[in-house]
């Protein structure tokens, strides 16, 4: 992660200039400088770089836009559909094929305003099915790609519902609804508990006044990097909203740390003589006990060198990059790029396959990669868990989301390191 520190930074551009390991910082690691086609940044394989709130050219950045490469595809959401987004940026996002691409609950949200604003040159696009425009979905008739989807949206969504479930564990406690200084204990406590990322999630998916539109921004980033891995073009998210950015880093922590669970899964399936491992502690945090519900359940050392940063042995030796954009625009502009890689969809397919694990190599067991924001005694915090995981079934029926993986998509304490050139 780089950033240029003398503007203000956006929420999760905050938590990323942390400098201390309390915050999540790891220290930084270094890449050759390498060559990149004109117009584009290197960003080394499975990394994040990004910048703080910076001002702009509109006309410049209008430019830019217009410039792209032909495969590149913008994901565009509700918010940038206004009066106030510069025509000569629509200008430049309709002029090729298929440039913008619209999700399901973006265009239902967009009714009202193609309604009013039937002549403007975004609204005429949609309603008269140009090709400038094109529409992203999940297949109804693909059960896996609806599972795997259902699965991450649902995990990037739980912060929006913390509001609604502690208000109900008071109902249930008391009898009654919470009074306003209550209801006002319930909202302090959970700042307290999941800083300011999580609780701004958490109070607008309070005020969420429409269900339908709760998981918006969760179903846009992922249908966005689902794109990108499934077909390898490269793919930027455009919005006005800082939310977008905040559910777009937090997508591509949980992918790139499942993605290397399910190839440690791989390596300690293939040669476990060649891990240490340790007994679960019988004792301790008592989250462990509600998570992880096996009589076989084990910690398996996994060290820093294996599994971290862009280099690590764990990752394949070969790779096919791609590159994902989040971008929020307005007064300032604000990016983060995310180097993904098509291997990744070995993923997506997992999670459909086995309803939310990580790995099928050991039946109903599942490997987590990292253990936060459980406690677990100092000697053991290096160590993956090869568990039985407590999970909660959809109300499809295509996953069962382990209770852990919830736990770590509301904790905001996630490790990261910084790229830097060498």
């Amino acid at each position: 992660m780089e950033h240029d520190g003398r503007y203000k930074d956006t929420r999760t551009g905050h938590y990323l200039k942390a400098s201390s390991p309390r915050r999540g910082f790891d220290g930084s690691t270094t890449f050759p400088t390498m060559p990149s086609p004109p117009g584009r940044e290197f960003v080394p394989r499975l990394t994040m770089i990004g910048t703080p709130k910076l001002p702009y050219d509109i006309g410049e950045f209008c430019e830019g836009v217009a410039g792209t490469p032909d495969d590149v595809l913008f994901f565009c959401d509700t918010s940038l559909f206004d009066r106030n987004t510069d025509v000569r940026l629509w200008k430049a996002l309709l002029n090729s094929d298929g440039k913008v691409v619209i999700v399901p609950p973006v265009r239902r949200e967009l009714d009202p305003w193609l309604a009013s604003n039937e002549q403007h040159p975004a609204a005429r696009a949609i309603l008269d099915g140009e090709p400038t425009v094109a529409f992203s979905s999940i297949d109804p008739e693909d059960r896996r790609g609806k599972a795997t989807a259902e699965y991450y949206i649902e995990l990037l969504g739980l912060r929006k519902k913390l509001v609604t479930l502690k208000v109900w564990e008071f109902e249930e406690e008391h009898g009654r609804v919470p009074e306003d200084g209550e209801r006002r204990e319930i909202m302090e406590r959970l700042h307290r508990d999941l800083g300011p990322r999580g609780y701004l999630l958490a109070k607008k998916g309070a005020e969420v006044k429409n269900p339908d539109n709760l998981l918006t921004d969760e179903t846009l980033v992922y249908l966005a990097m689902k794109t990108g891995i499934e077909t390898g073009r490269e793919v930027i998210i455009l919005s006005k909203d800082e939310d977008i950015l905040e559910q777009f880093y937090k997508l591509q922590w949980l992918l790139d740390t499942h993605y290397r669970a399910m190839l440690l899964a791989d390596a300690y399936a293939a040669a476990p003589s060649r891990f240490v491992t340790h007994p679960m502690p019988a004792d301790g945090d008592p989250r462990l006990k509600d998570a992880f519900i096996g009589d076989d359940d084990i910690l398996v050392e996994r060290p820093q060198w294996l599994i971290g940063g862009p280099d690590a042995p764990i990752l394949p030796p070969y790779c096919r990059p791609v590159i994902v954009h989040c971008w929020i625009v307005g007064q300032r502009v604000t990016k983060l790029v995310f180097c993904a890689e098509r291997e990744m969809e070995r993923l997506l397919h997992m999670k459909a396959a086995t309803g939310g694990l990580n790995t099928y190599k050991f039946g109903e067991r599942n490997l987590h990669l990292w253990l936060a924001p459980l406690n677990l005694p100092k000697k053991l915090r290096g160590c993956a868990a090869l568990v039985r995981d407590r999970r909660a079934r959809s109300a499809s029926g295509l996953t069962e989301m382990p209770l852990f993986d919830a736990n770590q998509a509301v904790y905001t304490g996630e490790r990261f390191m910084r790229a830097m050139e060498a």
